[in-house]
């Protein structure tokens, strides 16, 4: 609650088009639902301050009083503490992709043999997403089967899971 209390401070104040990368790279983590890119701004900012804050108190313990010394490690740390939400948001995302990469062939090995032994596209889905494990592809096709049911076109949900994954052997 006060993440999202802080990141409406600044909301309007912020490029749409920063939002939009933001909000993609959210969606592709799948953490679109969890955190918006206001919040996610918002938590880059706090972690600014908390990683200079630290530095602060660094400097304090080490009793420093060398100019230099003190500017490299407040400026070093203010850097890593923006840019250390980025990171992780990257790594979370490619995570995300090398688990349904070794996931989707397994998937895409029982669509073909579903679908030759008579099963329509959408009944080898259903059965497909039934038989893989629980993960990040299982739950992509689970969104793109509930995207159906809401009455969106085949080819429209196929591209949003397109999109959502960002896999060039999936899209």
């Amino acid at each position: 609650p006060l993440l999202r209390a802080y990141s409406n401070v600044f909301s309007k104040k912020t490029k749409p088009e920063t939002l939009d990368i933001i909000r993609l790279k959210l969606l592709r983590a799948d953490l679109l639902f969890s955190l918006t890119p206001n919040e996610f701004i918002a938590l880059r900012r706090l972690s600014l301050a908390i990683t200079t804050g630290f530095g602060y108190l660094i400097i304090q313990i080490l009793d420093m009083h060398d100019a230099p010394k003190i500017v490299a490690i407040l400026g070093g740390m203010a850097v890593l503490g923006h840019i250390y939400p980025d990171i992780w948001l990257n790594d979370t995302i490619k995570q995300r992709r090398n688990q349904i990469e070794k996931a989707f062939p397994f998937l895409l090995d029982l669509l073909v043999l579903m679908m030759r032994a008579g099963l329509p596209f959408a009944g080898a889905i259903q059965q497909g997403i039934n038989k893989i494990p629980e993960g990040p592809l299982k739950r992509e096709f689970v969104r793109y089967q509930r995207d159906i049911r809401t009455g969106l076109a085949r080819a429209q949900a196929l591209e949003n899971l397109s999109t959502r994954v960002d896999i060039p052997a999936i899209t």
